[in-house]
């Protein structure tokens, strides 16, 4: 067996098929609704995730993924012992996209940290 990955996931805005920021939406792995009505704002996790390749489809809550059309629809590798985030955003041209980051959780130097930051979403600053 591979060796595991630790998967944070976040809605940080609405998608452009879903504008209302109330708006929830089910997010499903390999064809499981594993975060259903998870909500704009929201952080889920950490997932502990064998590595491996993973088929990511986003939905508005309720809708039949036999029939519906996602609003994002990618896949994710994760690599065996990474430490990841999957962001649920905007791209530049304000199309649902999801990102992908490793996270560096390696230890910082004594009297130092480590900050993140991404912009995840069309427009703004």
């Amino acid at each position: 067996m591979s060796a595991c990955s630790r998967c944070r996931c976040s809605r940080a805005s609405p998608t452009a098929s879903i504008r209302a920021a109330d708006v929830s939406v089910d997010v499903y792995v390999n064809g499981k609704n594993t975060l259903p009505n998870f909500a704009p704002g929201k952080v889920a996790g950490p997932l502990t995730l064998p590595a491996g390749s993973y088929a990511i489809k986003v939905f508005k809550v309720g809708a039949d993924p036999a029939s519906a059309t996602a609003v994002i629809d990618t896949s994710v590798d994760l690599p065996a012992g990474a430490n990841a985030s999957l962001v649920a955003g905007l791209d530049a041209a304000g199309k649902p996209t999801l990102f992908t980051f490793v996270n560096d959780v390696s230890a910082a130097a004594a009297g130092s940290g480590r900050l993140a930051v991404a912009h995840t979403a069309a427009g703004g600053p």
